[in-house]
């Protein structure tokens, strides 16, 4: 044998004695990684116990089903209550873009917090909005958000059930197609008789059912700032064509915000509403009398439109056959069996009830013009 054959027999002899040697050191329970029974190799050199790694798996499951804020949901968290309808409900055209959107629960929802509620456009673009609920049962959620006309919303509600309803504005609430200006001049009728009185709760229409004369509001002034309206009492004739009654004054609104054209909304301190019942008249006095709606695109109509005020009921007692002409007390005392009490009208007197009368789309009368002075005073009335 040659002397380098017996150096490479002597190297593998010694390799083969190291190789042994390891062989030796490992226990005969060890695992290929070379860790005991029982243990895995945690990746960095070192022996854990098998249920860590278990532990870690159950907690990286718990990582993927936590929230955007990286925390786990608390069951408490999970919304539990039943969605029972939506206003508007699906498909429904013709919404009026100011009417308050609401989400109607059979049972209040734990916690209202959790209730997930959206609003988008027809392209999926989010509305904002404002959440408020019913003070009294908390099964009503109201929804406040700024609409236009002739767009395509989706309201989707979310708890144990989910609900979405697609609906579409009327035209109210699109931009005016002309000049603000041309709506000067312009006479539209508000029919005051078959409008739907809200306030007072159960007292508001049998007042209204009293009522037997349309107004009718003059714009007669408008520009891209203000709006000014005079509003006068009006008749129906036997063919139900609208006129001014020429034996009652106007009443003027100061000017009005109209930066939000085509929406206005204006105030004044004082009108008279006449009040009839049978062939008893009279004009009831409507103090703080507020009055809003929106312009069509075209300034033929007003929609949304209603007013509010305090009337004085100090006279209304014969008229509704309730008390004399000396019991100025009469309607307050009735109401109040409906839990209902009257407020200050401003005199010092509480003789006032809050009046809100919500009126049908109101029509453009076609070359109508208002007196602004019918009884010859130059105060206007």
């Amino acid at each position: 044998m040659t002397q380098n054959h017996t150096r490479l027999s002597m190297l593998c002899l010694t390799l083969f004695g190291l190789t042994m040697g390891c062989s030796k050191d490992r226990p005969d329970n060890a695992a290929a990684d070379g860790c005991p029974e029982g243990t895995v190799d945690n990746g960095e050199g070192e022996c854990i116990d098998d249920n860590a790694e278990t532990d870690a798996d159950a907690d990286a499951d718990a990582d993927a089903d936590a929230d955007d804020t990286g925390t786990v949901p608390d069951p408490e968290d999970l919304c539990s209550g039943i969605i029972e309808e939506l206003s508007p409900e699906d498909a429904r055209t013709g919404w009026f873009y100011r009417d308050t959107l609401t989400v109607t629960f059979t049972d209040v929802p734990d916690p209202v917090e959790s209730v997930d509620i959206s609003l988008v456009t027809e392209d999926g673009e989010a509305v904002p909005f404002t959440v408020t609920w019913n003070d009294v049962h908390s099964l009503d959620a109201y929804l406040s958000a700024e609409l236009v006309g002739n767009t395509v919303y989706t309201l989707t509600a979310s708890c144990e059930n989910e609900m979405s309803a697609t609906f579409e504005t009327d035209e109210f609430g699109s931009p005016m197609e002309s000049s603000s200006s041309d709506l000067i001049g312009k006479v539209f009728e508000l029919d005051l008789p078959n409008a739907e009185f809200t306030e007072p709760p159960a007292v508001g229409a049998l007042l209204g059912s009293y009522l037997s004369s349309p107004l009718l509001a003059s714009v007669q002034a408008a520009d891209e700032e203000n709006l000014t309206l005079l509003v006068a009492q009006g008749y129906w004739d036997e063919d139900g064509v609208a006129h001014q009654d020429m034996g009652t004054g106007c009443y003027d609104f100061p000017p009005a915000d109209f930066s939000a054209s085509p929406f206005f909304a204006a105030d004044t301190d004082y009108i008279n509403i006449l009040y009839q019942s049978g062939s008893i008249e009279a004009n009831i006095p409507m103090r703080n009398m507020h009055l809003e709606g929106t312009f069509s695109p075209d300034g033929t109509a007003i929609g949304g439109a209603w007013i509010g005020g305090l009337v004085d009921t100090s006279s209304l007692g014969p008229l509704l056959d309730i008390g004399d002409s000396d019991e100025p007390e009469v309607i307050c005392e009735y109401v109040s069996v409906f839990g209902l009490s009257c407020e200050d009208c401003g005199d010092g007197s509480e003789l006032c009830l809050y009046v809100e009368a919500h009126f049908d789309d109101a029509p453009l009368l076609e070359g109508m013009t208002i007196d602004p002075d019918p009884l010859g005073e130059s105060d206007g009335g």
